[in-house]
């Protein structure tokens, strides 16, 4: 086979399964059938840890999907090391933290499909 039947041979099957039907998809993708053809929308995480962060620093997390009112929560194990901005949060903008005191907090934000991540915050001590 010649390189340019081989590279149309594979342009083929690459516009065959983007736009194909469900079982010449699954020729391709093993797991692709008619009840798990999903892909998701973005990457997801489970869990970040913030280390030697200093009292005063701040950050923001981007929620997906944005801008849902009261569809986030979180629950933070020591508001005496970090504080939630609740207005961000419940306007399904972001979650804003900010360090106010040396130690270590733990964040957890859960949305109303399940969706969660874990934030460990240490401070710098």
């Amino acid at each position: 086979m010649k390189r340019r039947d081989l590279g149309m041979a594979v342009l083929g099957a690459a516009a065959g399964v983007t736009g194909c039907s469900q079982p010449v998809k699954s020729l391709f993708i093993p797991d692709a059938t008619a009840a798990n053809a999903q892909t998701p929308d973005a990457a997801t995480v489970r869990w970040v840890r913030l280390h030697k962060q200093q009292v005063g620093s701040h950050f923001s997390v981007s929620l997906l999907p944005a801008h849902l009112e009261n569809y986030w929560h979180a629950t933070n194990s020591d508001p005496d090391v970090v504080e939630i901005d609740k207005k961000l949060l419940s306007d399904g903008t972001a979650l804003s933290v900010k360090v106010i005191a040396d130690g270590q907090a733990i964040i957890d934000v859960t949305g109303k499909k399940n969706e969660t991540v874990v934030i460990t915050i240490d401070t710098q001590q």
